[in-house]
């Protein structure tokens, strides 16, 4: 993996779960769940890639009975989950999104919550998260999207922050990748059958993130206005033209 982004995630693992208890976050994991709600099983096993402080994996052992390990790259994020970790079926490891320390056939379900953004090989990954399905074990992953329309939007209103990194020295974080449909289904190898790919979250993402999701005082506002939008927001990340330009890809693929 990519030494930058695993200082940056070793540098933000104390504070991801404040960051995630944002409204926007907030947002993002309960649309999450009511997306792929209908593909997880009510029994078997489920691998996280990339799991982070552990927000989908402790949703999985909430909702599917059975062994739930997480796994991500950066030992501090695992010790953050270890330590939120509410569930006796919850187990977690240190793990590379593209080589993944699992026998072939041996999970239900693995997701991957915009962790494949952050690998440096995309069909790798995809790869191996069908290697350690079982036949007819689905694959679950949202992946940021390259065409999305509110991405200029965004960059206007987090200018001035970034600038204000840079004057000071500080331009350390992250390398994110960021796919097109196209580019993510053509990373998709044939032995998994592609059962949906729609958007998800569309309309938020053109209101200011900051201050709304920055400044405690302002985030009751901030919830009650993405609960108010939310049936439009469901309705155009499923619709089959404005869903291409959403912020995320909702992958969902079963292995043949």
């Amino acid at each position: 993996m990519d030494s930058e982004t695993q200082g940056f995630y070793e540098a933000e693992a104390r504070r991801y779960r404040e960051i995630h208890s944002r409204p926007l976050l907030r947002y993002s994991s309960e649309l999450e769940q009511e997306f792929i709600s209908p593909f997880l099983p009510s029994t078997g096993r489920t691998l996280d890639v990339g799991c982070g402080e552990g927000r989908t994996t402790r949703h999985l052992a909430n909702v599917v009975k059975g062994l739930v390990v997480g796994a991500d790259f950066s030992p501090a994020m695992v010790q953050q989950a270890r330590y939120a970790a509410d569930s006796a079926s919850l187990f977690y490891c240190v793990a590379d999104a593209g080589k993944l320390p699992f026998r072939e056939n041996s999970f239900h379900v693995v997701t991957a919550m915009t962790t494949l953004n952050n690998v440096p090989d995309l069909r790798q990954a995809i790869a191996e998260a069908a290697r350690v399905l079982v036949p007819g074990g689905v694959l679950i992953a949202t992946v940021i999207n390259s065409a999305e329309a509110a991405r200029f939007v965004r960059g206007i209103y987090f200018g001035p922050y970034y600038l204000y990194r840079w004057l000071r020295g500080n331009r350390s974080g992250m390398i994110r990748r960021i796919y097109s449909r196209e580019q993510l289904l053509e990373a998709v190898p044939p032995r998994l059958e592609v059962l949906s790919c729609e958007g998800m979250r569309v309309v938020p993402d053109f209101l200011p993130e900051y201050p709304f999701n920055f400044w405690p005082a302002l985030h009751p506002a901030a919830a009650w206005t993405y609960g108010l939008l939310r049936p439009l927001d469901v309705k155009l990340s499923r619709h089959p033209i404005t869903g291409r330009f959403a912020r995320f890809h909702l992958l969902i693929a079963r292995k043949r």
